[in-house]
């Protein structure tokens, strides 16, 4: 998996989300078990997610506006179920 300083780089995104097969995006997506993910990670992510609202994602690009609403609603799934 990608280290987070990976993540901060515009670029190296742009291609993870070109891969295709096993590697891409969308099929690591489809792909994931919430229920796997640790208690310190739905922190970590909840407290990301909480520096912005949809409306300023959606400025920013409808597609990511699309991925943050559904991280979004899984997130606070899996917090409100733990």
């Amino acid at each position: 998996m990608f280290g987070w300083f990976y993540l901060q780089d515009w670029s190296k995104i742009q291609c993870l989300i070109s891969k295709r097969g096993k590697e891409s995006l969308k099929r690591r997506v489809a792909d994931f078990d919430a229920t796997a993910m640790l208690p310190d990670v739905t922190s970590r992510v909840l407290g990301n997610l909480s520096r912005y609202d949809l409306e300023t994602v959606q400025m920013a690009s409808v597609g990511a506006a699309t991925f943050y609403q559904w991280v979004s609603q899984g997130i606070r799934t899996l917090s409100f179920n733990e």
